[in-house]
C-alpha cells in the first residue's frame, strides 16, 4: 500500500487489509483501528487498564524471591563482581528473578456487515477514499455506489469516553452489527436494551510473553485475580430493525453508532472487581448520553481535542511527511494519554491476546521515551496518566526494595504494568542482560523533575516524594570501593560484554555508566526541586549534596569513546540499539564537557546502524541535535521514514521471524521495532523539537540543529524551560523571526538566548517579545 499523501489528514484510496495499515483513534482510555471496508468494516479495540492478572502477582514474585534468597544472592553477586568472576555473578543474579509482569490485552473488534439494501452480495465501490483528519482526530471513509454517495466518520471522545461511528448514505444499505473477542464471555442478568448490545468480559489471570513457549495463559475465576470488563454497542438509525433483531437494521440512510467500555480496575494497588455488571451500567450509561444529541457529542470532541491539538504546528514545505511525522505524533500523544493508564509499548493499540514482549511497559527506556516531547510541545499534562504510574511504583517499590535489596526508598526493574510490577522478571532462568536491572525509578522519575523545570513549580511538591524515595535507594545501593563510589552488580539495559579472547558474553559487572549518570542526574534533580517544595531541610538534601560531589566523572576511555561500563569491557554486540551509556547526553543534562560531548559523537558513530530499531533512531536524533551533528541526523531521518518491511498477515508472529531487524514506517505511519511500538512515533517529536530548540544549562537555543532538508519552516507552540513559548520561522536556513512568550510566572524575567553561536540576553514580561535575526549580529556585552 502506497505511503498516504503528507497533509493535515493522512489520506489513503484503498481500505486497509492488515492491522498495520489500519488508522487509530483514541480518547486515552479507548482506542480504536479503523479498516475502513465498505462492506466488512472492522475496528480493532482496546481499553487502558484492560490488563491481565490482577496486582496478586507481585505476592508470587515476593514468594518466589524472598528476602532469605535474595539478600544473600545479592551479596554473592556483589563479591564475585569485585573479583571479576563474571559467571557467578550471573548466577547469583539470576536467583533475584521472579515471574514476568502482565500483558496489555485487546478488547474486541466491532464488525459492521453492509449490503446494498435487500441486495445478497456486495456492490461495487467506486472513487474509494479513507482519511484520518489530525485537526479533528476523525477517520472519515467515502465512496460512491453507483453513483450514490456514502460517507462513514468515526471519532473517540474523551469528554463521552466513547466512539462514535456516524453513517450518511444516499443509498439504502442493510447493516449487521457484532462484537467480537478472545476474552472469555461473562453472563449478565437481563436482555441487552432495544438498539443495544451489552457484553460482558473477563480478562486472564497470567498472560506470560510470547518468547515463554512452555507458560500458558492462565483463566482463574478466583476473587481478586482478574478483572472483568464490559462492552457496550447502542445505535439510532432511520431503517427498520431487522427481522434477526439485535443490532441488525434495513433500509438505512443515517445512522449513528456508539460504543463504550470499562473494566473493573480501580488501581494498581487494589485486586480488580469481579462482577461485570458495575461496568456495564457505567458504558450503557455512556452509550445513552452519546446518542442523545450526537451533534453536542461532536462539537464536545472537537472543542476538547483541538484546545490541545492546536497549541503547536509544524510545517515544512521542503520535507511534507517530516512535518506530517511530528503533527502525527502530536496526535498520537494525545489519543494515547489522556485519563486511565499511562502509554505502553503499543500506546493504546494492540491487536494481539498474547502480544510481544506483553505490550507492558519497558521502563529501561521504552516508556520514558514515549513522554519526552509531552512538555516540549505543550502538552505537559498529558503526561499525568505517567506521573500515577510513578506513584504506583513508588508504593509498590519500597516493600521490593526492602524485601530484595535491604534498603530505603523504591525501586523497579525492567518491566512492569498496569499493577505497578516492581520485582526483576526472568523466573531465574533468562538473560540478566534485560531481566535485571534496578535503575528503572531514578530514571522515571526524571519526568516528574521535567514539568517543574518547564515551568511548573508548584509540581515540586507533588514530585518530591517519588524522587526523595527513588534517591534513597541509590544511596544506599552505591557503595565505596578503592576509594570511588560504585555500583555492583550492575548491568546496561540489553547489553553485553566480552572479556580477553573468551567470547563469552556476560551482562553482570561493576559500575554500568548508566547507572552513575542516572545517580547524578537524580541526584542534582532533587536538590534542584527541594527547594520549590519546601523541603531544603530533609536530611536527605544534605546527603545527597555530599554524595553528588563524589560520584565519579563519566570521561573518555583510552580508545576516546564514553565506556558503558566502567571496566570499558568489549561490547560483544555491536553495534547496539541501546545507547544507555549516553543517558546523561539526552534526555539528561549532565554529560556537557567538551571531551565528554566528543568522545560522545564517536561512539554514536561507532553505532551507526542502518537496521536500527525505530525506537533507537530516535533517540539518535535528539542524541544528534543535542551534539549538533545536522549530517547525522539527515541520515537518521532518512532511516526513520523509509518503508517497513511489511507482514503477510495480521497474525505475523514477529519474534525470532525476519521481521526483528529495521525500523520504519508502516502504512498507517506507525513506527516498527518491529512490530509497531509507539515510542519511535513519539521519539521523534522529541528529536524534532530539540533540533528547533533547545533549553538546557540556563541557556535557550533557538534552531540550534537544522537537519538540510528544513532549509524553510514555521513552527508555534514549542515551549522552552522554565516555562518560554517558543515560535519560529526561517527560510534558507536563516531565521526570519522569533516570538516568545511566558508560559507563566516561571518563565518571566531574564533569560539567555543563543542563535548561531551569538548569545543574547531578553527580558520575558506579560508579551510577546519578537526577535529577527539582525538581533543576533553581535554577541551581548558580558558574553
Amino acid at each position: 500500500m502506497p505511503a498516504p499523501t503528507p497533509l493535515p489528514a493522512l489520506t489513503y484510496d484503498r481500505p486497509a487489509s492488515l492491522w498495520v495499515e489500519a488508522l487509530p483513534l483514541g480518547n486515552g482510555s479507548l482506542g480504536a483501528m479503523v479498516y475502513g471496508d465498505p462492506w466488512d468494516e472492522r475496528i480493532a479495540l482496546n481499553e487502558s487498564t484492560l490488563w491481565s492478572g490482577s496486582p496478586l502477582n507481585e505476592s508470587n514474585a515476593a514468594a518466589a524471591i524472598p528476602a532469605s534468597v535474595a539478600q544473600p544472592a545479592l551479596l554473592d553477586a556483589r563479591v564475585a563482581v569485585l573479583d571479576r568472576r563474571y559467571d557467578d555473578a550471573t548466577k547469583a543474579v539470576e536467583k533475584v528473578q521472579g515471574p514476568y509482569s502482565q500483558a496489555f490485552l485487546p478488547l474486541g473488534t466491532l464488525r459492521l456487515r453492509t449490503r446494498v439494501a435487500g441486495e445478497k452480495d456486495k456492490g461495487t465501490a467506486t472513487g474509494y477514499t479513507r482519511a484520518l483528519d489530525l485537526d479533528t482526530a476523525t477517520h472519515v471513509s467515502r465512496y460512491e455506489l453507483d453513483g450514490r454517495r456514502v460517507r462513514w466518520t468515526s471519532f473517540a471522545s474523551h469528554p463521552d469516553n466513547a466512539l462514535v461511528v456516524r453513517l450518511e448514505s444516499e443509498v439504502p444499505l442493510d447493516i449487521d452489527a457484532s462484537f467480537d473477542s478472545e476474552l472469555k464471555g461473562v453472563e449478565l442478568d437481563g436482555a441487552s436494551p432495544p438498539g443495544r448490545l451489552v457484553i460482558g468480559l473477563r480478562a486472564p489471570s497470567d498472560c506470560p510473553p510470547p518468547h515463554e513457549p512452555t507458560e500458558s495463559v492462565k483463566w482463574s475465576e478466583a476473587p481478586g485475580e482478574a478483572m472483568r470488563a464490559a462492552a457496550v454497542l447502542g445505535w439510532t438509525h432511520d431503517g427498520e430493525v431487522g427481522a434477526a433483531g439485535g443490532l441488525s437494521a434495513r433500509g438505512v440512510t443515517r445512522l449513528t453508532l456508539v460504543l463504550a467500555a470499562q473494566t473493573t480496575f480501580v488501581d494498581a494497588l487494589t485486586p480488580p472487581g469481579v462482577d461485570a455488571a458495575p461496568a456495564a451500567a457505567t458504558a450503557l450509561a455512556r452509550v445513552d448520553a452519546a446518542l442523545a444529541d450526537v451533534e453536542a457529542t461532536a462539537a464536545r470532541h472537537l472543542a476538547d481535542y483541538t484546545a490541545l491539538y492546536a497549541r503547536s504546528a509544524l510545517s515544512l514545505p521542503g520535507a511534507p511527511l517530516h512535518a506530517t511525522l511530528y503533527n502525527y505524533g502530536r496526535y498520537l500523544l494525545i489519543a494515547g494519554s489522556r485519563t486511565g493508564a499511562a502509554m505502553n509499548l503499543q500506546g493504546l493499540w494492540n491487536k494481539t491476546a498474547r502480544p510481544v514482549w506483553s505490550s507492558n511497559y519497558t521502563i529501561n527506556i521504552n516508556t520514558q521515551m514515549n513522554y519526552w516531547a509531552a512538555e516540549a510541545v505543550g502538552l505537559g499534562e498529558l503526561a499525568e496518566p505517567l506521573f500515577g504510574l510513578i506513584d504506583a511504583l513508588a508504593t509498590k517499590g519500597k516493600t521490593t526494595a526492602q524485601r530484595l535489596y535491604g534498603t530505603r526508598g523504591w525501586v523497579a526493574h525492567h518491566n512492569t504494568d498496569v499493577w505497578a510490577y516492581s520485582s526483576p522478571v526472568g523466573m531465574g532462568h533468562s538473560s540478566c542482560q534485560w531481566a535485571w536491572w534496578p535503575f528503572a525509578g531514578p530514571w522515571l522519575c526524571l519526568a516528574l523533575v521535567e514539568r517543574v523545570r518547564f515551568g511548573n513549580r508548584e509540581f515540586a511538591a507533588r514530585a518530591w516524594g517519588p524522587v526523595r524515595d527513588a534517591m534513597a535507594f541509590v544511596l544506599d545501593w552505591v557503595f565505596e570501593h578503592d576509594g570511588v563510589l560504585i555500583t555492583a552488580p550492575s548491568t546496561s539495559p540489553e547489553n553485553t560484554f566480552t572479556v580477553g579472547d573468551d567470547a563469552t558474553r556476560h551482562a553482570v559487572t561493576r559500575s554500568a555508566t548508566m547507572d552513575i549518570s542516572l545517580a547524578t542526574e537524580l541526584g542534582r534533580a532533587l536538590l534542584e526541586i527541594a527547594e520549590a517544595a519546601g523541603t531544603a531541610s530533609d536530611p536527605i538534601v544534605a546527603e545527597t549534596r555530599a554524595f553528588v560531589a563524589r560520584l565519579p566523572r563519566i570521561s573518555p576511555g583510552s580508545d576516546g569513546l564514553l565506556p558503558e561500563w566502567a571496566e570499558n569491557h568489549a561490547q560483544a554486540e555491536a553495534p547496539h540499539r541501546h545507547m544507555s551509556h549516553l543517558v546523561g547526553v539526552y534526555p539528561g543534562n549532565t554529560i556537557r564537557d567538551a571531551d565528554q560531548l566528543a568522545a560522545a559523537g564517536r561512539g554514536l558513530d561507532e553505532r551507526e546502524d542502518d537496521l536500527a530499531t525505530g525506537w533507537a533512531l530516535a533517540w539518535k536524533v535528539s542524541l544528534r541535535a543535542r551534539l549538533r551533528d545536522v549530517q547525522k541526523i539527515d541520515h537518521t531521518l532518512s532511516l526513520i521514514t523509509r518503508d517497513a518491511a511489511m507482514p503477510e498477515h495480521d497474525d505475523e508472529v514477529y519474534e525470532g521471524s525476519a521481521f526483528t531487524t529495521r525500523g520504519g514506517l508502516y502504512p498507517n505511519l506507525f513506527s516498527t521495532h518491529p512490530p509497531f511500538q509507539i515510542d519511535g512515533n513519539l521519539g521523534y517529536v522529541a528529536g524534532v523539537a530539540e533540533c528547533l530548540l533547545q533549553s538546557q544549562w540556563g541557556v535557550i537555543s533557538l534552531l540550534p540543529a537544522l537537519p538540510t532538508a528544513w532549509n524553510g519552516g514555521r513552527v508555534s507552540g514549542l515551549i522552552a524551560r522554565p516555562g518560554v513559548r517558543v515560535g519560529l520561522e526561517w527560510e534558507g536556513r536563516r531565521l526570519v523571526e522569533a516570538r516568545l512568550e511566558a508560559v507563566g510566572e516561571a518563565g518571566r524575567g531574564r533569560h539567555v538566548l543563543e542563535l548561531g553561536g551569538v548569545r543574547r540576553e531578553v527580558e520575558l514580561g506579560k508579551g510577546v517579545l519578537v526577535l529577527r535575526a539582525k538581533d543576533f549580529e553581535e554577541a551581548c556585552s558580558g558574553w
